[in-house]
Parts: C-alpha cells; structure tokens; sequence
C-alpha cells in the first residue's frame, strides 16, 4: 500500500505545481481517472482481489469492475476469476458474442439474454503456463442490438517461475538459400535440484535442434544461483526455400512443467522474395471472384516475366471435382523499388468447402534465367446460410499431406482461365 501512497502523493504535487504555473481556464467536468493495477504483496495462498475502479455505466451493462489483478502465482497455474454486472437500461439485454483475445484465456457466460435490473456474471480462467513476468489479457464481451454495446475486460498478475525460457520464440528473419543459419534459446533452471532436458525436437522439416551442457547461472531477477543450458537450432546450408515455421518443444524431468515450447519463424529465400508470402481469399460465396495482389522482387535487380502457371492441390483440403478458376497476372518493375506486384484473380467454386492449394508459377528473367515462385492459397466456399467471415489462415510450415499436380491441360478441361504471356 505504500507504493500507492506515494505515487497518490507525487501526483497530486505535480498537479498543484501545474495549477499554479497554468492560467485559469474556464472550469470544465473532470474525466474519471483511469483504473490502475493494484500491487499484490507476494502470497501463494492468498484468495484473488478485485480492482475497484470507479463504476462505469456506459451502455446496458453495470460491471462492478473491468479489471481484475490476481496477484503473484506459479507458472503453470490456473486461475479462475468472477467479472460481476447488471442490466441497467429497461429492456431485455442479449449477450451476442463474448471472446477472448488469447487462447490462453477461457470466458464463459452462464445465460444470454438478461432482463431489466437482472444481475449476472462472467468467468475467465487464465492458463499461465509458458508465461512469465507481468503478463495481461483481455476478454471482449458484445451486446446485440439494440442495445448493441462493447465491453472489454482485462484480466493480470505476475507470473513467476524457477524454470522457464529465455525467450518464447526463436526468429531466424530471411535466410539466404545456400548459407544457413544458427540460432540459440536457453533453458533457465534455478531449482537446487537442476532439470535435465529429456529431449528437444522442432516442428519444422531438415531444422535440427542440439542441446549443450549446462553452465552455471545467476538469475538477474531473483538473484537465485542456477544453471541455464543452450539450445541451438541450425537451418543448414542445403535446406530449401520454405517458410521457417513451427515450434520447439523441449520435455524435461521437472514436474510442476515437464514440457516448455517456443514458435519458430522465418523463411529460406531464395532469388526472389514474395511478400506477403500466402494469399488468403477468405470465405467466399459460390461464383463470387476475388483479387489478392502480393509484391514480388528478384534479389539481384533482374526483371522476371511469367510464362505460366500449374495448381498444387493439398488432399487434406476438401475433394471437389471442380476447382476454383484462376487467373495470375505480373506487372513490370516499379523503377524505385524494383517490387512487382502479382496479381492472383480467383472465382470460387459452386461446391462449399475449404480449397487449400499453391500456384506454382513458371517463368523467366530479362537475362534468360529460369526461375519458379510458389504462392500458398486458400479459400473457403461458404454453405447456403453460412455467414461471411474470415478464412483461418494455413499454418506455414505445416504439412497438408502430399500434394497432386494438375496440369495446364486438366485445368482447361475444367474450365479455369489459362494464363497468358504478360505484355512488355
């Protein structure tokens, strides 16, 4: 309590210190001041606390609080906490939608629909394994209309931990094909006991992962003695160009958390680079069209033109007989900056489904070189009653299952739009 003493004192010296350098102004109504997290003095035991922020009546929800900070707890917990409300407007209240915006964070609501001056409650239990330090989240709570309203609710604390990862993602940024590169993550360990790492694998096709030995360590935060072992992750020289992504997992002999992960991102480039380097359609309705433009640039300055293109389609993604039509077009170099921008025109199919496939164009450079770029898609061809919304977008790095090759022939035959050379 006493930091909040303080910091009530500093503030209210800096606000007489502006009074008397400031001329008098016209009076005008307050703003209510912003709820702050309250310090949480460190005890496993003790029950949550709410915050108790001034009550906001804003819209046909009352919450008795927005905020909510569960203290101090052990990484790995699970915590459960309670935001209270009541219907204040004199109509009957629906809940439209109610989301969280971290899956490690789960709302629930008891009932929908709540009438005048009815009170109610919604849940969130907060999973903070993986996490470490002052960590927050938010729930976004909806009202459907009319008494359509947006409501968000945070919820926070510290996490601590004995064992955890220097960093939870590892980023190898654009390597060069041919040149590989190395990157290193650590397992900080600061039990009296000392955690061994049973294996250390990563999701990500030809990326190895190799574990040291520990080192003795001294936790800058707690001051606790320890040992912290390093892992490195190597894209070797020979891997091809690919989207580097996936995740580290590392199990280990500790109990409380015996599994910890980190996501791995980056990519292979080769000699031309495409960003960004998947198209999402989205939901689409059946024989809608659709455009998405990505900018290419070939990494030694050259022009490239395209000659044609093929269809890779996923048997993971749905098995109809009628593909989507597609039309690809490449534009000249801007003189700036050299970016081109590639063109991927699409009509849905009739059939409702998910298409996941890849464009694989084939084409040139004004030297001669032959070179050949690969455009992950997808769309997804909504059900008669289905509303629009966004497509979930393919994961990089993560295998569809083996691919089949459709030729230019077959496309014709099946009516997609057959490329043609782009004017010079």
């Amino acid at each position: 309590m006493s930091v909040i003493r303080n910091s009530t004192f500093c503030t209210a010296a800096l606000l007489v210190a502006g009074l008397l350098a400031t001329p008098m102004l016209p009076a005008q109504s307050p703003e209510p001041a912003a709820p702050v997290f309250k310090r949480a003095d460190f005890d496993p035991g003790a029950a949550p606390r709410a915050f108790e922020p001034p009550v906001d009546a804003d819209g046909p929800f009352q919450f008795e609080s927005k905020m909510f900070d569960f203290g101090r707890i052990r990484e790995g917990e699970q915590v459960k906490v309670t935001f209270a409300f009541r219907n204040i407007s004199d109509k009957p209240v629906e809940i439209e939608s109610i989301r969280a915006a971290c899956g490690c964070t789960t709302p629930s609501v008891f009932q929908k629909v709540y009438q005048p001056g009815e009170q109610g409650t919604i849940e969130a239990t907060y999973n903070s394994a993986g996490r470490r330090g002052r960590d927050s989240k938010t729930v976004n709570v909806k009202t459907a209309a009319p008494e359509e309203h947006n409501y968000v609710l945070t919820l926070g604390g510290m996490i601590v931990s004995d064992v955890y990862l220097s960093s939870g993602m590892v980023n190898f940024g654009d390597v060069e094909e041919g040149v590989g590169r190395r990157q290193t993550v650590e397992l900080i360990d600061t039990t009296a006991e000392g955690v061994e790492i049973v294996s250390a694998t990563s999701s990500v096709r030809g990326l190895t992962v190799s574990v040291q030995r520990p080192q003795p360590y001294q936790d800058p935060t707690s001051g606790k003695n320890g040992q912290r072992t390093i892992l490195e992750l190597v894209v070797p020289r020979d891997m091809p160009r690919q989207n580097l992504r996936g995740s580290l997992t590392i199990r280990t002999n500790y109990e409380p958390i015996p599994t910890f992960s980190a996501t791995i991102t980056g990519r292979v480039v080769g000699d031309i680079v495409v960003e960004p380097a998947q198209a999402y359609f989205g939901m689409m309705r059946p024989g809608t069209s659709a455009k998405r433009v990505a900018r290419l640039k070939v990494t030694n300055g050259e022009q490239y033109f395209l000659d044609s293109f093929e269809v890779l389609r996923g048997e993971g993604s749905q098995d109809v007989a009628e593909l989507p039509k597609l039309d690809v077009e490449v534009t000249t170099p801007d003189r700036d900056t050299g970016l081109q921008n590639v063109a991927l025109m699409l009509q849905a199919h009739e059939i409702p489904g998910a298409f996941d496939g890849v464009v694989l164009m084939k084409g040139h450079t004004d030297v001669g070189r032959k070179l050949d770029v690969e455009i992950p898609f997808r769309l997804l061809v909504q059900a008669p009653g289905q509303q629009p919304r966004p497509a979930v977008p393919v994961q990089p790095g993560v295998s569809t299952g083996a691919v089949q090759r459709i030729s230019l022939d077959e496309l014709r035959e099946r009516g997609a739009i057959v490329p043609r050379p782009v004017e010079q």
